[in-house]
């Protein structure tokens, strides 16, 4: 047994190599991370509703006009996100923590296969509209298959020279 295991590690490949992350700029490998939080804030109802205020003022006279302030609820929702960057403690270079851009390009890329999928499900759409002779839902169809092709071409593009980047900072940042 002891023969087999000795054997079997022996013929496994030793590509097992430790990266290092160092500064894509001067090379220095004396680096600290950082993170950036980017919070975004957005309300939604509440407020004044003159409807309420005209109904009031019909029924309570201009006291009435303050009914359009009751029952108004207002929603607050905050959406956090965190961005990684590591920081050269030799020239200052700030630049991205790899992993975290390689998951950002992957949502990307799910987004753009999916506007895809989108137009190709508007031009089957369009196309069964215009056999059936309802041209006009058929030519909305249509218009809609193109606006997401052209986004969908648009973020093709955007994610290419996003890729190129990452590849170059993967290169100059990381060595074996």
């Amino acid at each position: 047994m002891p023969d087999s295991v000795a054997k079997k590690q022996e013929s496994e490949p030793q590509d097992y190599k430790i990266k290092t992350v160092k500064c894509p700029k001067c090379g220095g490998k004396r680096l600290q991370i950082t993170t950036e939080t980017d919070t975004h804030v957005k309300t939604s109802g509440g407020g004044y509703s003159s409807t309420k205020g005209c109904l009031g003022w019909l029924v309570l006279g201009p006291f009435g006009l303050l009914c359009g302030n009751c029952g108004s609820k207002q929603k607050t929702s905050v959406d956090t996100t965190n961005k990684t960057y590591w920081v050269c403690s030799d020239c200052g270079n700030k630049f991205r923590n790899l992993e975290d851009w390689k998951n950002e390009l992957e949502k990307e890329d799910t987004a753009m296969k999916a506007s895809l999928c989108i137009s190709v499900f508007a031009l089957l759409g369009a196309a069964f509209f215009w056999v059936s002779h309802i041209s006009f839902m058929g030519k909305l169809l249509l218009i809609l298959a193109i606006v997401y092709v052209l986004m969908a071409f648009a973020q093709w593009n955007l994610l290419r020279k996003e890729k190129e980047e990452y590849q170059k900072l993967e290169h100059e940042s990381t060595e074996a």
